[in-house]
């Protein structure tokens, strides 16, 4: 049995930034910093029933994460903001599970991997 597919492709993302590891470096520790508090304020947008907050801030994530082509993160995270655009909170509900679940697996990569853009 093959090992999991890595949710990110650090490569492709190192080349997008014309190889500036210190960069790549920062925009990991930036993630690592984020990730939760954005995810707290979908969650809050959630219960307050603020579609277009839960949808901004799904759309922000979404681009932080995109830098990394963590594309399962990506589609849940445009999955929150879709849900948020149309104020479908019933689907949003779900959505933000597995948004939870894609970014703890992305936070424990990250992690991981950041050690190897290790900055002089």
């Amino acid at each position: 049995m093959s090992p999991p597919a890595t949710p990110i492709d650090l490569d492709n993302a190192l080349n997008r930034l014309g190889s500036r590891v210190k960069l790549l470096r920062d925009m990991m520790d930036m993630f690592l910093e984020d990730n939760q508090p954005m995810l707290a304020e979908i969650e809050q947008a959630y219960r307050n029933r603020d579609a277009e907050a839960m949808s901004r801030t799904a759309h922000s994530l979404k681009s932080l994460v995109g830098v990394f082509d963590a594309t399962e993160c990506m589609a849940a995270a445009l999955a929150v903001e879709q849900y948020g655009n149309e104020c479908d909170f019933e689907a949003a509900e779900n959505g933000i599970k597995v948004l939870k679940a894609k970014i703890a697996l992305l936070v424990e990569v990250i992690e991981t991997e950041r050690e190897k853009f290790a900055v002089d």
